[in-house]
């Protein structure tokens, strides 16, 4: 997810993040564009469990690049 504020997410993705998406999905900020401390406010304000919060902002990430 990269480009948008976390307000402007259809409701229907941020569901699945629970679901079909939670080891799917990752986390990009088109910084400068929209800053790092705005959308990890943003995100963690959503109510995710941290372990899906984790996944989304970099386990998924690590495990796509084998790292």
């Amino acid at each position: 997810m990269s480009g948008w504020g976390v307000k402007y997410i259809p409701d229907t993705i941020k569901r699945d993040i629970r679901g079909r998406l939670k080891d799917k999905i990752m986390f990009g900020s088109d910084y400068p564009s929209l800053s790092y401390e705005r959308l990890i406010k943003e995100w963690s304000e959503v109510g995710y469990p941290d372990d899906i919060l984790e996944r989304f902002f970099h386990k998924n990430a690590e495990t796509a690049l084998g790292l």
